[in-house]
Order: C-alpha cells, then structure tokens, then sequence
C-alpha cells in the first residue's frame, strides 16, 4: 500500500540510475487539446528535467524544454505541498492521491488543477512485476483536469480527464528496450491503463481498468499496430486486455496527432488518440487519450529521422 509520503521525494537507493519521477496528462476534447508534463530528478548525475507539450488540433501547439537542469541538496529538500520545482515548472500536492496544483510561469504560463476520481493504483499489485531498469515502484490513476493555459498570447480553458503517474528506482534510459503506455478515458466511471514493456527479450504487461468504483488489474495485454507513414508511427492501434475480475476488453485507437521526444538514444512517440472501447463483446464507448511507444532507433536511424524533431519543433515555436 502506498502512503502519503510516497507523494514525496524519497531517499535514493543504489545505482547509478536511481530516478524519480511525476507525470500528469490531460486530453481535453472540448479544445481538441492533448497535453502532458513531468518532472524527473535523477540523483547520480544531480540533474533535473521538466516537460509541457501540448498537442491540439493535429498538430504541436507548445513545448517547455528544461531539461538536464542542475540541482543542488536544496532540490531534494523540496516537499510536495510546498511545491516540486524544475525551473519555471511546479507541481504542488493539495491532497495526497487526489489534488495536485499544475503551474507554468513565465511568458506562456499555466495553471491546471489536477483531481483524481480513481484510486491509485500500485503496479505490483497481486504480484505483477516490472522490468528491473525502468523504476520498481510505481503507481498510476486517472483523474479530472480544469484550468487554462496561455501558450502564444492566446488562452485556452482547459476542462478534460487524464492520468498521472509517480515511480522511483532505477532507470537507465540508454538500456531500456522500449514499451507501449496506453491510458484513455470514457467518463468518470471508466479508464483504463496498459502498459507493455520489455527486458531481455521477456515482455511484461501491467495496467488496469477502472469501473464499478473499483480497479482491477490487467493480466493479459495484446496490441497490434496498423503503421503510418514508417514503422513505428502508429495510424491505428487495437488493444485486446483482460482484467483480474474475468472481463475482456477490445480497444481500438485512432491517431489525431503525435510528437517525438528522444532521450538517450530512445525515441517516445507522444500520440493524441481517439479510442473505442467495449468490454465482453459488448456496446462501445467512446473516449480520448494518448499512446506512448517508446522504441530504440539506435544512431544512424536517429540521424534518418531527425528531421521530424525538427519539424515538430518548429511548430510549436509558430502560431
């Protein structure tokens, strides 16, 4: 079980990778938006990385790079309620597991509040496991995203779900082989999150659905990819889950927009997506959420292909 001082910056353990990390999202269909953001320390390198990417109308509307900032002993003294900082970026905790203040300064500044509306749920739950290099302890939930944002002189109310995540352990990022996280929402009263990772050629498949109040954890994940443009672009994705409760699920995501993020040689394809959803054969529901695929392109793939960080860079820097 998790506490409340798991909201908080824990001591770091071995390795050389130890890392944590919080991270929220929130799709919003009313202003066709997508966005996320996250915070991770990684304590070895005493270094600091905060994100905002929004996505709206199939394309990047805005991006905040702070990235490979450096920190100090003061940084680890951060407490939640008071504010966790990577420059002009902070997540501030109301109330642990359910209320998280969301703020950007400066000249494109936000201001999102964060509630959950299901309970937080510990991906080693019933004994699932993890890969042993991307973060052993982690926990997820979904909740209701309301503010605004004012990226490039225009602001936008912002009133969506999305998920967030808290996880610390180690994570090397140059040695992960990749994985597949899916989260969408079809009302307060059902999300669902996947998530399908792979180490040493072995895959593990955790998330799980929320409905009747409750969560029940995925025990089998299928995903199969219809591809875009190249491999590795998803045009459409299906998604077959089954749950600890006996239910099975079918979901099948339809690409509205993507950006590409790389980190240590591992690109991430941050994908807005509209979803279907039925459960045991029964009738669909209709949502909004995101796909992360997370794929190793290794050197002369990445140079190939980076004219589409480029690309997407610059759309975000004009209206």
């Amino acid at each position: 079980m998790f506490e409340a001082k798991d909201e908080e910056i824990h001591p770091a353990g071995d390795g050389e990778f130890w890392q944590e990390s919080w991270y929220f999202n929130w799709a919003d269909p009313g202003s066709r938006t997508l966005g996320l953001s996250r915070i991770g320390l990684r304590f070895r390198q005493k270094q600091i990385d905060g994100l905002v990417l929004t996505l709206r109308d199939g394309k990047p509307e805005f991006i905040y790079p702070a990235v490979n900032l450096r920190f100090d002993d003061r940084t680890l003294s951060q407490r939640a309620a008071g504010g966790i900082r990577a420059a002009g970026l902070t997540y501030r905790m109301i109330e642990p597991f359910r209320l998280w203040k969301l703020e950007l300064g400066g000249r494109d500044p936000m201001d999102l509040s964060w509630e959950a509306f299901t309970p937080a749920f510990d991906y080693h739950a019933d004994g699932a496991d993890l890969p042993p290099n991307v973060a052993g302890h982690h926990f997820e939930q979904a909740g209701r995203v309301t503010g605004w944002t004012r990226f490039k002189g225009r602001e936008r109310e912002i009133r969506g779900r999305g998920e967030r995540d808290k996880s610390w352990g180690v994570r090397d990022w140059s040695k992960v082989e990749g994985w597949n996280w899916i989260s969408a929402q079809f009302g307060d009263d059902l999300t669902f999150n996947v998530w399908e990772g792979f180490y040493e050629k072995r895959p593990y498949a955790n998330g799980f659905v929320f409905r009747d109040g409750a969560n029940s954890g995925v025990v089998k994940l299928q995903i199969d990819w219809i591809w875009g443009v190249r491999k590795h672009i998803p045009k459409e994705t299906r998604l077959t889950f089954e749950t600890r409760d006996g239910s099975r699920y079918v979901a099948v995501a339809k690409t509205l927009a993507r950006f590409p993020l790389v980190k240590n040689g591992l690109w991430l394809e941050e994908i807005h997506a509209a979803f279907t959803l039925s459960r045991n054969g029964g009738p669909e529901r209709m949502g909004i959420g995101i796909i992360e695929h997370a794929w190793h392109a290794g050197t002369l793939t990445s140079l190939r292909h980076s004219g589409e960080l480029v690309k997407a860079a610059v759309q975000t820097i004009f209206p």
